[in-house]
């Protein structure tokens, strides 16, 4: 999908089909259902200019994806430039290369609960 010789009509007829595929979204749900179910949430304290950057490089928006398949694939216009391949707010990284010191992290725990399904459920 990113290199310049691969026939687009292709990305364009497997995007038209995983949008109309009942079959693929009962198998996204069920995807998204265990990862609610088995991930955790982290909070993170870090710096800015230390361990992140609000003008770093977006790494999904350098490839080359038609803004199409990003709107597709969640990115949102309401939330993300997607003419600007620097990094949106609500979607910052870590710098590439820099490890983050453990004691930056901690685990986010709801009623004796780390699954994000609980994490979440409360904050809603």
């Amino acid at each position: 999908m990113r290199s310049k010789y691969f026939p687009m009509f292709l990305v364009d007829f497997y995007f038209v089909i995983i949008k109309n595929s009942k079959r693929h979204k009962k198998y996204a749900y069920e995807i998204f259902d265990k990862l609610l179910s088995e991930c955790i949430l982290l909070s993170l304290d870090i710096e800015e200019n230390i361990d992140f950057s609000f003008f770093d490089i977006d790494q999904i928006k350098v490839r080359g994806y038609r803004k199409r398949y990003l709107i597709e694939l969640g990115c949102s216009e309401k939330y993300s430039d997607m003419n600007s391949n620097k990094m949106d707010n609500w979607n910052l990284h870590t710098l590439s290369g820099k490890g983050i010191n453990s004691n930056k992290l901690k685990l986010c725990v709801i009623n004796n609960s780390i699954t994000i399904r609980d994490v979440v459920g409360y904050s809603l």
